[in-house]
């Protein structure tokens, strides 16, 4: 039985390939609610990983309500961020162990002035999240911003590790070992030349036109991307606990 779903997530084509990807799952085609960036991307949060961040923290405490009140009722909610934010943002590992800085939980990490001024402390790759922790770290700062109890909840996190851009490289057949420590696949191997296996690639502005294409090739080749990407196989098992049992 289809579902509606709320989804949080980075930009427009990660949003265009998890619906996808979620309906090739589920074998069945259900309603989706982008409520996060908004249509315009210039609404209350932005795009981006900082307004995922954002609108967590802004309705943690009125969730489930929300997704109650909703029209339509949501019934299952997916948070998107990609797995490149805990390997390039310093933001993120403001509260790490090795962070010494008298600023840190007191001063918001997205409102803090001396990260914007360049002069933060953090040094990257933290030693506490390199590489095989990029997807813990961001599951577990986003169950702390969205106020999430060890109790069964409605909501689903997946982190695709660099990016879902992994995810179509893989698909392609450009990604082949250790997938998920590759950097950046968007700039490294997409979008290097003016076309990428015939498709046109404009600059390195991702499209939604393109991501269609693409995301119809992660799910025909879905078996391959999930025996290489365990943040893949991550999400379908989330997907199949949450919506399918």
């Amino acid at each position: 039985m289809s579902k509606v779903i709320g989804v949080v997530c980075e930009g427009p084509t990660d949003y265009e390939a998890i619906k996808r990807i979620v309906d090739m799952i589920a074998q069945e085609d259900n309603e989706f609610l982008r409520l996060q960036p908004e249509e315009s991307l210039e609404g209350q949060f932005g795009n981006g990983w900082k307004g995922v961040w954002k609108w967590c923290e802004k309705y943690a405490t009125i969730l489930h309500d929300y997704m109650r009140k909703a029209t339509p009722e949501i019934e299952c909610l997916i948070v998107q961020m990609d797995g490149d934010v805990s390997r390039c943002e310093k933001e993120v590992h403001c509260t790490c162990e090795f962070t010494a800085c008298s600023h840190s939980g007191v001063v918001h990490p997205l409102s803090c002035r001396i990260c914007k001024d360049g002069k933060c402390p953090v040094s990257l790759p933290c030693r506490d999240h390199e590489t095989d922790g990029y997807a813990m770290h961001l599951s577990g700062l986003i169950k702390t911003w969205l106020c999430l109890s060890a109790e069964p909840s409605p909501v689903i996190i997946t982190i695709p590790c660099d990016s879902i851009d992994t995810w179509v490289a893989v698909s392609y057949g450009d990604l082949t070992e250790r997938c998920e420590q590759h950097p950046d696949p968007w700039n490294s191997i997409i979008a290097r030349r003016a076309y990428y296996h015939s498709i046109r690639i404009q600059g390195d502005k991702k499209r939604v036109p393109i991501y269609e294409i693409f995301a119809e090739k992660v799910c025909r080749n879905w078996v391959t991307v999930k025996a290489c990407c365990p943040q893949a196989q991550a999400f379908e098992s989330a997907i199949c606990e949450k919506l399918l049992t």
